[in-house]
C-alpha cells in the first residue's frame, strides 16, 4: 500500500510491478527489494521475480495490466530479432567465432619434417579465425575462415591446408584459395582438394606468392615487416550440420612442404590426409606408426607443428624453440599436461631469441 511506504514522492512508492504476457499467456511479478528513494536503488524490479498462471486463461482479468513487449521475429525462424544476427534471414540466424571476434590463434610450423632442422618454428606461421553462420536450431550453414600469413623464414615453397572432418560432397562451394601451381594442388568444382577422403581445402599453395615476397620473411630481427590481407576463404554446406559433424577448430592443419604434396606435415597427434606421401613415416627423426595412431611426433614426442588458441611470438631465425622457451620440452614430455603457459611465461623465456619488429 502507497501510504505505508516512506518514500515522499508518490512515484516512487510502488515496490512492484505486474505485466502480462500475452505470448506464454501468464502474469509476471517483479519486485524492487531497495526503497526507490535512495540512491543505491537501481529500479531494475528483478530483485525477485515470479509468474502466476492459470488454467483458465481468461480466468484472471487483464484490465489495466501493462503488457511485456510481443517479441519481433521478422523471419519468423523462431529467434527473436534482438538476438538474431540475420533477422530477414530465416535459414540463418548466430554467428560464433573460434577463437573469438576480436582475436586469432596461431598455427606454427617447423617444415624440414621428417627431420629436425634448425626447429625454430618459424618456417611458416598462420594466424586464424573460423567465423561460423548457424540456423535457428544452431546448425552450422556456412563458414569464413581467415587466414593471415604471419611469418616465413623457409628456403622452401610451403603451402597451407586444413582438413574438415567430414566429407567433401557435404560442400557446395569453398571460394577464396591462393592456388597458383596446379601440378601440385588441384581443386575440384566446389573448390575442394580432389582425391580427399574427407574435405581439405587450401588457403595458399606458396607463402612466397601468397605474400609476394622473393625469400623468407617476418623472421629476422631489424628486417622489414611484410604485412599482406587476411586470406578469406568462404564455405557453404549443402544441407546444415550438426555440432558434431563440423568439428572444433583449428581443424586439422598442415603444410605442404616445398610443393611435393604428398610430404606434409601435421599437428602432433593428427593422422594425415589421403594424399601423403607414407614413405617418409619412420624416416629421419619421424616416429609415426599408422596402426597406433601415433603421428608426426619424434622418439620423444617433440612436434613438427603447434597451434595456440592466442597470440605465439615465435623464435627469430635460426633461434632453436627449446632455448628461446625453455619450458618447451619440459611441457612437451608432460604430453601438454604441465607448463601449459611456456609461451607466455617471461620468467622463463629468453626475449632475445624472439622474433620482434
Amino acid at each position: 500500500m502507497d501510504q505505508l511506504n516512506p518514500a515522499a514522492a508518490p512515484a516512487l512508492k510502488r515496490q512492484s510491478v505486474l505485466l502480462y504476457d500475452i505470448v506464454q499467456d501468464l502474469f509476471l511479478v517483479g519486485f524492487e527489494d531497495i526503497r526507490r528513494d535512495l540512491s543505491s536503488c537501481d529500479n531494475d524490479f528483478n530483485d525477485c521475480v515470479f509468474y502466476v498462471k492459470s488454467q483458465q486463461v481468461h480466468a484472471i482479468s487483464t484490465a489495466g495490466v501493462n503488457p511485456v513487449d510481443v517479441p519481433v521475429d521478422t523471419d519468423h525462424d523462431g529467434v527473436n530479432d534482438l538476438y538474431d544476427a540475420f533477422p530477414t534471414d530465416p535459414t540463418r540466424a548466430y554467428l560464433n567465432y573460434y577463437p573469438s571476434k576480436t582475436t586469432m590463434g596461431t598455427i606454427a610450423f617447423e617444415d624440414n619434417w621428417p627431420f629436425k632442422g634448425d626447429y625454430d618454428f618459424n618456417d611458416l606461421v598462420v594466424k586464424y579465425r573460423y567465423t561460423v553462420t548457424s540456423d535457428a536450431l544452431n546448425r552450422a550453414v556456412e563458414m569464413t575462415a581467415g587466414y593471415i600469413l604471419q611469418a616465413s623464414g623457409a628456403a622452401q615453397k610451403n603451402g597451407f591446408g586444413v582438413e574438415l572432418p567430414f566429407a567433401p560432397s557435404l560442400i557446395t562451394s569453398a571460394t577464396g584459395s591462393l592456388v597458383t601451381n596446379t601440378q601440385v594442388v588441384t581443386l575440384s568444382s566446389n573448390g575442394t582438394e580432389t582425391r580427399q577422403a574427407k574435405a581439405v581445402i587450401i588457403p595458399f599453395d606458396d607463402a612466397f606468392v601468397a605474400m609476394n615476397a622473393s625469400e623468407g620473411f617476418n623472421t629476422y630481427v631489424g628486417s622489414p615487416f611484410l604485412t599482406r590481407d587476411t586470406v578469406k576463404m568462404n564455405i557453404k554446406f549443402t544441407r546444415p550440420l550438426l555440432q558434431a559433424e563440423l568439428g572444433l577448430a583449428p581443424y586439422n592443419p598442415f603444410i605442404i612442404i616445398n610443393r611435393t604434396r604428398g610430404r606434409e606435415a601435421h599437428l602432433a597427434g593428427y593422422a594425415p590426409t589421403a594424399l601423403v606421401d607414407t614413405k617418409f613415416f619412420k624416416t629421419g627423426l619421424d616416429n609415426t606408426n599408422p596402426s597406433t595412431s601415433n603421428y608426426y611426433k619424434t622418439t620423444n614426442n617433440l612436434p613438427w607443428g603447434i597451434a595456440f588458441a592466442d597470440n605465439f611470438n615465435y623464435p627469430a631465425e635460426l633461434k632453436a624453440i627449446n632455448t628461446g622457451y625453455t619450458n618447451f620440452v619440459p611441457w612437451v614430455l608432460s604430453s601438454g599436461l604441465s607448463f601449459t603457459n611456456w609461451y607466455a611465461d617471461s620468467a622463463n623465456t629468453v626475449k632475445s631469441l624472439i622474433y620482434h619488429r
